[in-house]
């Protein structure tokens, strides 16, 4: 050994241009403290240089240097580039890579050069990556099943973390799962290798999650890097090392809005994550309102247990709070059960004996009248109706109507899927006719298009900022892309042949203003052969070749939000909840088919659901007062203009009205026709504007739509009943399946095996 030492002195000394003797004494008395490493490791000239850090011994070309480059230790299996990084050396680890070594030579435990450069500082890993072999050791993995990535992960070197994916580390190795994990699939499913991170997404990453693993989703920091990581193709439910799904994290950064993203594209809700908790566990833990509401809306288990037994609402019930009795009231509202009577440390909103059930300021939303008239419909007509009707001679006709009310649409979303999911098939399977204005008319195309209830419902959930931006009028384009985009640019009327679909508008070119239909079937003049080319005003365009898209679009153009679309604007001003317009549709229809012979078409009414909006707490006002209008004194001026302001919503208002009256009309046209009407329309405890956007608000209204439909499931059941009743029902899912298999939509083939008994 020491002829080994003594080689390496004379070797080192003679190359070196070293004249100071201090200078050389230090030198040698460096060398000589490596000695046991020399003896009982087998270090070289090679290594002892890297781990002195004499980037001069590699400089120069001495073969004695070069020779070793790529000899490994005895026992611990390292290289010379190994130890200069370990030792940080950037001046010989840069002479190194010079020289070509091998950088997928591992050490005992299976590192290799870029592990080691992954738990270095920043400049280190930034120079052994731009070696142009690096990449090559992306996947490989170490005795402890981890990648580089996993390593940096693990040692909290979130700026090496970028580094490596700032050098087109590709996405399929961007899963920093728990090292018991071996298959990068679990996380990523598409097969192309070679998709990279951009730089927009590598800087909308969080530094502080990725010390945790898991995938980019879990990292990610706004909605639109969460939205373009998703469509790459990362996992979902991938976990990091505390088994957390992105859903997780996202709950404990309290974003909102990436929450929404991730349910939307279909998180599961369930995963646990250390402990057993689930992503309602967190939300609660961290009294977060919005959050809890969230997760709920989409149909979290409200009754998991995490590894202390403890249920979500045990969590809540600990703490009195304004918000957690608040979130108290969110679970309980929704049938989340009590603690068994053996769970400790229960408190009175918990325990199984227990009678508080938190708090929430709700508005009452109608008089005596109507829920007496509502019992008295239930009571004696709904379920007589159901019992009795029978369908022999006439084809059945199923009438699904949805009222206008912008954004609002989403309540309506919320209950058609509350609905959906206590029947055996796709909510479409069951009515024939789809009726809506504005954004019912969007939400009745989407249906009749057989577009699963809960992609409408993502889709409204991610349009409504693209949509809703700037000042009033809104971008009108912007809007139409949308329609064009999921309704088909060139899609018409006459395209949805396997139900009938009427859309309302408001003819606004004349005085007064006509209610308009868009149908996808024959007009009336088109029955009777009546000639209207005598009328120069407007006449509509046929069925045929009417695009759906326009129709939504005139059926929407609401004053003020969005421009007139030709001579047309918003239905809602003649027909906001188009229940009578249908029913007025339907009976004409009746009459036409009779007066011309066709009896064998006659079409027999089994059935009505109309789906609101959501209503509005009551509010007092003072009365509008024109005649104090008519003073023309100046100094009147301001209150004549808060009159007439008045005077203008008091119009708007009425003219918009979906409640009250207006049900009253249809349920007393069913009720005689002895047809079951049934109407849905959660009363909300804030007014919501048609163009809101705010997460927080909707939520909220989901929520409180959800725990409407739970409050009234013996309604809902009535309901229900009488569907399940529908014997073609089976034949029409068969079709939605035969329908999207031709077209590619794997969103209802999936929708279909997944959501339901038989889908397929």
């Amino acid at each position: 050994m020491f002829q080994t030492l003594r080689f390496i002195v004379n070797v080192l000394f003679k190359i070196t241009n070293i004249k100071s003797s201090s200078t050389c004494a230090h030198y040698l008395k460096e060398i000589v403290s490596l000695f046991n490493y020399i003896k009982d490791d087998n270090w070289t000239i090679a290594h002892v240089s890297a781990k002195l850090g004499f980037a001069w011994a590699f400089s120069i070309q001495c073969p004695e240097v070069l020779d070793e480059i790529n000899k490994q230790t005895h026992s611990t299996l390292l290289t010379p580039l190994h130890i200069a990084i370990l030792r940080a050396h950037l001046s010989t680890i840069k002479e190194i890579l010079n020289h070509n070594p091998k950088l997928d030579l591992a050490d005992i435990d299976g590192n290799t050069a870029l592990h080691y450069a992954a738990i270095s500082t920043k400049d280190v890993s930034t120079l052994v990556l731009m070696d142009q072999n690096a990449k090559k050791l992306f996947p490989l993995r170490n005795k402890s099943n981890c990648t580089a990535l996993h390593l940096a992960c693990y040692c909290d070197k979130s700026e090496n973390i970028k580094e490596l994916l700032r050098n087109a580390l590709p996405a399929k190795y961007l899963c920093i799962e728990s090292p018991s994990v071996i298959n990068d699939e679990i996380s990523y499913s598409k097969n192309d290798n070679e998709t990279v991170l951009s730089r927009f997404l590598i800087d909308e990453l969080d530094p502080q999650d990725m010390k945790y693993g898991g995938t980019p989703v879990h990292w990610a920091k706004s909605r639109e890097a969460l939205e373009k990581l998703i469509a790459m193709g990362f996992k979902l439910n991938a976990v990091n090392i505390n088994q957390e799904t992105a859903l997780h994290v996202m709950i404990r950064r309290q974003r909102l809005e990436c929450i929404l993203i991730l349910l939307c594209a279909g998180v599961s809700t369930e995963y646990k994550a250390l402990k057993g908790e689930t992503a309602l566990h967190y939300a609660v833990r961290i009294s977060d309102l919005q959050c809890v509401q969230a997760l709920v809306v989409f149909d979290a288990n409200l009754n998991p247990l995490n590894d202390r037994n403890e249920s979500p609402r045990h969590l809540a019930a600990r703490d009195r709070d304004v918000e957690d009795k608040t979130i108290l009231y969110v679970l309980h509202s929704l049938g989340a059960s009590r603690c068994r009577p053996d769970t400790k440390d229960c408190s009175d909103g918990c325990a199984k004996s227990g009678s508080f059930n938190g708090f929430i300021s709700r508005a009452n939303h109608s008089d005596a009248i109507e829920r007496w008239y509502f019992n008295f419909i239930k009571e004696n007509v709904l379920k007589s109706a159901i019992e009795q009707k029978t369908t022999k001679k006439n084809k059945p006709v199923r009438i699904l109507s949805c009222d206008g009310g912008g954004i609002k649409g989403l309540i309506t979303v919320q209950m058609l899927i509350e609905l959906e999911k206590r029947l055996k098939y796709p909510l479409q399977c069951y009515f024939n006719w789809f009726a809506g204005t504005s954004t019912g008319a969007f939400i009745a195309s989407l249906l009749s298009m057989d577009m699963p209830l809960s992609k409408i419902r993502a889709l409204y959930l991610s349009i409504k900022d693209k949509v809703i931006q700037g000042s009033k009028p809104y971008d009108s384009h912007k809007l139409e892309a949308i329609l064009k985009q999921y309704l088909g640019e060139n899609t018409v009327m006459s395209d949805i042949k396997h139900s009938k679909l009427t859309i309302t508008a408001t003819l606004a070119d004349r005085s007064p203003a006509q209610l308009y239909l868009f149908r996808n079937y024959p007009s009336p003049h088109e029955l009777l052969g009546l000639s209207i080319e005598h009328d120069k005003m407007f006449k509509g365009a046929k069925y045929t070749e009417q695009k759906i898209w326009e129709a939504c679009r005139a059926s929407g153009a609401a004053p003020t939000y969005f421009r007139a679309y030709g001579p047309f604007l918003d239905g809602g001003l003649i027909a906001n909840n188009p229940t009578t317009e249908v029913l007025s549709e339907f009976v004409l229809y009746n009459d036409i088919r009779r007066s011309i012979g066709k009896y064998d078409e006659i079409e027999e009414l089994v059935l009505v659901v109309s789906m609101g909006a959501g209503r509005s707490p009551m509010i007092s006002r003072p009365v509008v007062d024109v005649g104090k209008m008519l003073s023309m004194n100046p100094a009147e001026f301001y209150k004549n203009a808060v009159i007439a302001k008045n005077l203008v919503n008091l119009l708007i208002s009425q003219t918009t009205n979906t409640e009250f009256h207006v049900v009253r009309r249809a349920q007393s046209w069913c009720k005689e026709l002895g047809v079951p009407y049934f109407r849905f329309s959660p009363p909300l405890s804030e007014h919501i504007v048609i163009d809101e956007t705010s997460n927080d608000e909707l939520i909220s209204a989901l929520w409180q739509t959800k725990a409407y439909m739970h409050a009234n499931k013996e309604y809902l059941n009535l309901l229900i009943k009488y569907m399940e009743n529908d014997t073609q029902a089976a034949l029409r899912n068969n079709e939605i399946f035969v329908r999207a298999k031709s077209r590619a939509d794997v969103d209802v083939i999936e929708a279909l095996a997944t959501q339901f008994e038989n889908g397929v």
